[in-house]
């Protein structure tokens, strides 16, 4: 007897979602920018693969602005935004985990942001119950309306656990209660237009207001801030969050300008449970290392410039890890720049007994992304 072929439908809901799932992986690149479209096409055979390919099509949501430069879109393309809100704000929007609001493309609105588009983007995060992490980039000239539409609404969201703002919307952090993990980083293609990057001032004034707003986050294990850092700020950063576990002070060679590098570096001995810490690269601590970039510098014989510079890049590099791991006795890793790891072997004392270098491989895990 010949049993007939088995097809997809046959699988129980289990497997099919397992399919699923390997389908989204096999057809997203690693920053999901691709998106998943051999998944989509699979959503559309019947309803039941829709229902079964929904949670996981639209676990992931981006609104951004386009790589062009339109006029139309100098104010944010909230074609796109109200278009998004409309497909997606009844039966889809409980699957959205990873929420990414991100409509300016480096541009820096002149004209005032309309109130009802911001209470609509409000609304709309309430409305999902799974969302775990919010990226929410938002320039100076419409802070203020994004402000107005959280107050008036009046609501927390208490599913997030990871928050991604530029240094200006810090009012966001207050209505996220159960916050693991925070980063203030400005959007990273906001560095390549400087002209509509907010200032780094406005954005210290902003510091204390941020370090205090991280004491309702009793959950916050994970911090980042790119901008100015005073020693000020890091005793108020271990007082509201004492169990703070990785701390990110990237940021270009104007972050290190109120206290020097090593006085904040000092401080850290007030954070406890800290094991992580991220600076910036050895160029921009301001310690007198700040190598010429041009590539005929290093035409010497045999590379020898270059070689020097390299030593010199090293040597600065574990002299502010040194100093780093003897401030802070529960530090286990500090990575300077993007690709230079140092972790602390430590004796039964505590004390450090070496340094393990790792070079070359680029840093990743950034909640940014």
């Amino acid at each position: 007897m010949v049993s007939a072929a088995s097809t997809l439908n046959d699988l129980n809901d289990d497997v099919l979602y397992e399919v699923c799932s390997f389908v989204n992986v096999l057809t997203t690149d690693f920053d999901g920018s691709l998106g998943p479209v051999s998944l989509k096409n699979l959503s559309l055979v019947n309803k039941h693969f829709r229902e079964l390919s929904a949670p996981i099509l639209f676990r992931n949501v981006r609104t951004i602005g386009p790589a062009g430069k339109s006029r139309m879109m100098l104010e944010g393309d909230w074609i796109a935004t109200r278009t998004a809100i409309a497909v997606l704000q009844n039966s889809l929007v409980r699957y959205i985990r990873n929420f990414k609001f991100d409509i300016y493309a480096a541009r820096r609105p002149t004209q005032p942001a309309t109130k009802q588009d911001f209470e609509q983007l409000v609304k709309f995060l309430v409305r999902m119950p799974q969302l775990r992490k919010l990226v929410l980039y938002v320039p100076l000239p419409h802070v203020s309306t994004l402000e107005s539409a959280f107050e008036a609404a009046d609501i927390l969201l208490p599913s997030v656990n990871t928050l991604v703002v530029n240094p200006l919307c810090v009012f966001v952090v207050k209505k996220c209660p159960n916050l693991e993990a925070a980063s203030t980083h400005p959007p990273y293609h906001w560095h390549h237009q400087r002209l509509h990057v907010d200032s780094l001032g406005i954005i210290q004034n902003h510091k204390a207001t941020l370090v205090k707003a991280l004491s309702l986050a009793k959950r916050l294990r994970r911090f980042e801030a790119e901008g100015l850092w005073r020693v000020d700020n890091l005793h108020a950063l271990a007082t509201v969050a004492p169990k703070l576990r990785w701390l990110g002070m990237t940021g270009t060679s104007h972050a290190y300008e109120d206290d020097s590098t090593l006085e904040k570096l000092t401080a850290l001995s007030r954070f406890e449970n800290l094991e992580r810490l991220d600076i910036a690269d050895a160029s921009e601590l301001g310690l007198e290392f700040d190598p010429f970039w041009c590539g005929n510098t290093y035409m010497g014989l045999h590379g020898a410039e270059l070689q020097e510079v390299k030593e010199a890049r090293h040597k600065m590099e574990d002299m502010v890890a040194r100093v780093a791991f003897s401030s802070c006795a529960s530090l286990k890793e500090v990575w300077v720049g993007e690709r230079s790891k140092a972790q602390a072997v430590r004796g039964k004392d505590g004390n450090i007994d070496k340094v393990i270098w790792s070079r070359g491989e680029l840093k990743t895990g950034g909640i940014a992304k």
